[in-house]
């Protein structure tokens, strides 16, 4: 399952710009993008059509306010809960924790396929 947040096409331009959590896959006008570093360049490349390098800045004008929010949907992988590495020494708790992860993860993963 992927979890998603959604935001405008200016604020994903400021992520970009500040070189902040830029997102790794996004969704816009029912198209899919990938952040790509290629020998043509850096940015949003559609996943359907990669091998062409069809990239966001066709889809959108930074000169059409509309274009600037439009809403881009953020898409990401769920990440499975870490288990527990250190080692309790009074009380040994992390096998018992380690158990609760594994079904919370179980859960996570039915529910993904659902």
């Amino acid at each position: 399952m992927k979890t998603i947040k959604v935001i405008k096409v200016i604020d994903l331009i400021n992520l970009i710009a500040n070189e902040d959590e830029i997102p790794k896959r996004i969704k816009i006008r029912g198209n899919i993008f990938e952040w790509k570093v290629t020998e043509n360049g850096t940015g949003y490349c559609n996943v359907e059509k990669y091998k062409g390098y069809d990239w966001l800045e066709n889809y959108i004008s930074l000169d059409n306010r509309d274009d600037l929010n439009t809403n881009v949907e953020i898409i990401e992988e769920n990440k499975s809960i870490e288990k527990i590495k250190i080692t309790f020494t009074t009380f040994d708790i992390r096998d018992k924790v380690n158990e609760i992860i594994d079904v919370i993860n179980e859960i996570k993963e039915n529910k993904e396929e659902k």
